[in-house]
């Protein structure tokens, strides 16, 4: 509408003041306060030269508390982001990858599960204090977010990364082969904490996926397949693969996970 100003909701930066790169769409989730929690993730592999970036990138959940009203054909947007441009990152909660679950004997499930923190995100009604949401840096170096986040059951979003080759023919006709690497991740979207309920289920009785929230998982590119209460997620990089990694990309169930569909227009400036 006429009326109306557009202004960045953020521009995202690692710690160190780098702009990140956005190339794949949010995915929202509503907030309980008001407005929404965009979901997103940063990272880019549109040039050769991209493949050898080993800048740190983002998962992201950011409240947009804009409330928007019309009169008269004309659009009039209150209560809307803290900052209107620049970094959010000093009001959002950091959540870390705290490390891999752990086995507690002989296993049959090769696949890496990795826990997430709790750390709490308090919103308040008070703009000028609450928190405006959650990031987490990813901790391997080169990996990114190059695929649209999707939501599952509530509030679970999932994000599906990717660490590429260095190169085109790496993996393949290289001397020092090193495939893709792949990890599926699904969080809150409201506080980018683990699910209170397990997501991931394996048969194997070594791991505690309680708090699981993270998996290394083929190469980045599945696809998934709802079967009642579970979704089955299969790898589509894996049937070249070496058999140990076939049997780290076997098909992975996820629990009480089904897919909802949402589309919405955003714009979100790198």
């Amino acid at each position: 509408g006429g009326g109306t100003t557009c202004q960045p909701l953020m521009t995202a930066v690692d710690a160190t003041g780098k702009a990140q790169s956005i190339t794949a769409a949010p995915m929202w989730v509503p907030h309980p306060l008001g407005g929404v929690v965009l979901s997103f993730g940063t990272g880019r592999l549109l040039e050769e030269t991209d493949r050898t970036n080993k800048s740190v990138q983002t998962l992201y959940g950011v409240w947009d508390s804009t409330r928007y009203s019309r009169s008269g054909g004309i659009v009039t947007a209150s209560n809307g982001p803290l900052v209107a441009s620049g970094t959010l990152r000093s009001k959002l909660v950091q959540q870390t990858i705290t490390g891999q679950v752990a086995r507690t004997g002989g296993t049959t499930d090769f696949r890496n599960f990795f826990m997430t923190s709790r750390n709490a995100v308090l919103y308040t009604t008070n703009t000028a204090t609450s928190p405006r949401g959650w990031y987490i840096d990813l901790p391997p170096t080169g990996e990114r977010l190059l695929s649209n986040p999707t939501l599952g059951s509530g509030t679970l979003v999932r994000f599906d990364t990717r660490v590429p080759a260095e190169s085109q023919t790496e993996g393949t006709c290289s001397t020092t082969p090193r495939p893709e690497l792949g990890f599926l991740n699904i969080v809150s979207g409201l506080t980018g904490a683990p699910s209170v309920e397990p997501v991931f289920h394996s048969a194997d009785p070594t791991l505690d996926l309680s708090n699981a929230s993270r998996v290394q998982f083929g190469a980045g590119e599945s696809v998934g397949i709802e079967t009642g209460r579970r979704t089955v997620v299969f790898d589509l990089t894996s049937a070249g693969a070496s058999p140990s990694d076939q049997t780290r990309t076997s098909p992975l169930e996820l629990n009480r996970f089904t897919y909802v569909p949402r589309r919405i227009d955003w714009c979100i400036l790198p």
